[in-house]
């Protein structure tokens, strides 16, 4: 690989960043990764979703939690609440990462629509809003920033799909929190291929921690 390549951590290639220590925007780049210890007792290994200046956004590099359900049933008019009670209270004790209140859908939304379709974002399936919270899901504007595309491999960066099984079962999956605009019994997924995708709410697939904290 090139001498800055870094994907897991792990390359012998891998050199320390300070890039966290400037308040500047962007100053981390997308896909940087932050070893960060999220209470006293555990450390999570994440990447750069965006640098908001003072702020970060990051994912989780691996899956939070497996075999999880986006909603109940197949209807998603009620937003991801299955998946997000479940991430919600698996990051509840993040002590060292920042509350989150955020709304999606409706015309007051801080993430913006929640129902897209292959090509674009520009509907809303439900309305949702989350209080205090520590972790959220990464949304499809945030996939679709970086060049995922629907059923196109490796349209995504390779830091959003590593560590997803390649046998095309539960766990070659994680949710967005987007719902599919086009079927009301579905939504949007990040697959193993480095694509993005969609299936059942029902289905019981992957949830990646999406974090704040404070640089």
């Amino acid at each position: 690989g090139s001498p800055t390549y870094c994907i897991t951590g792990d390359e012998n290639t891998c050199f320390m960043t300070s890039c966290y220590d400037n308040n500047g925007k962007n100053s981390c780049k997308p896909g940087t990764i932050i070893v960060y210890k999220v209470n006293e007792a555990e450390e999570v290994r994440f990447h750069v979703v965006h640098d908001d200046g003072t702020t970060m956004i990051l994912q989780s590099q691996k899956n939070t939690l497996n075999d999880i359900q986006w909603y109940t049933s197949d209807d998603n008019s009620q937003g991801p609440t299955t998946a997000l009670d479940a991430l919600e209270s698996a990051t509840a004790d993040w002590t060292n990462v920042n509350d989150q209140s955020y709304t999606i859908g409706g015309s007051s939304t801080t993430l913006g629509y929640s129902g897209c379709t292959a090509s674009s974002c520009i509907h809303s399936t439900y309305n949702l809003s989350r209080g205090s919270v520590k972790a959220r899901m990464i949304t499809m504007q945030e996939t679709t920033k970086f060049g995922c595309q629907y059923n196109t491999n490796i349209s995504c960066p390779v830091w959003m799909y590593n560590y997803l099984s390649n046998s095309n079962d539960k766990n070659s999956y994680y949710w967005t929190i987007s719902a599919n605009a086009s079927f009301l019994d579905r939504a949007w997924n990040v697959y193993y291929n480095g694509s993005v995708t969609n299936h059942h709410t029902t289905g019981t697939y992957g949830v990646r921690a999406v974090v704040e904290i404070s640089k």
